[in-house]
């Protein structure tokens, strides 16, 4: 026990129940992904900031508001949804989708496995760390994009104990 210097109480609590909240979000890399992209010269070009690569602000599609769907109101509590007729589920404008990183749009990257990310980000500092862990540990399959209310509490809490064995630490922790 002396030798301890700390410990991590990992809970049971979700990472995120908005379906806009996904691993990469909780992961904390999500910011260095947009960055990437808005560092590419198609986007220079265009002027698109990190925020054009988000569906939660400029890069969001005009029509359904980065959901992916558009909601229809059938009365009472009733409401039905169908895919975005303008970006077809892709949740982002047309800009942010004509920006490639290494052959893939922002919408392609978010589809990724965490396995395939792994790979794809191998030569990015500060993203794979966590993500590797993750692969590690047998999570390849999660999407990196995936909303996190689609995951179950064991991958919730796995995700939460792959971020604190991901981080740099220093000292005998």
């Amino acid at each position: 026990v002396d030798n301890l210097a700390g410990y991590i109480e990992v809970s049971q609590a979700p990472i995120g129940r908005h379906m806009n909240s996904n691993p990469i979000t909780y992961l904390g890399i999500w910011d260095k992904i947009r960055k990437l992209f808005a560092q590419q010269p198609e986007a220079i070009q265009q002027n698109l900031t990190m925020g054009h690569f988000s569906f939660n602000s400029k890069g969001a599609c005009a029509v359904c508001g980065g959901t992916g769907r558009e909601k229809t109101w059938l009365g009472g509590n009733f409401f039905f949804y169908k895919t975005c007729k303008e970006c077809h589920g892709k949740r982002f404008s047309p800009e942010a989708l004509s920006v490639h990183y290494k052959g893939k749009n922002i919408y392609e990257v978010l589809e990724m496995r965490v396995s395939e990310a792994v790979t794809f980000f191998e030569e990015t500092q500060g993203i794979t760390s966590t993500l590797k862990v993750m692969d590690r540990i047998g999570m390849g399959y999660i999407g990196i994009g995936q909303p996190t209310p689609t995951l179950s509490g064991g991958e919730a809490q796995r995700i939460k104990l792959a971020k604190e064995i991901g981080k740099k630490r220093r000292g005998n922790i």
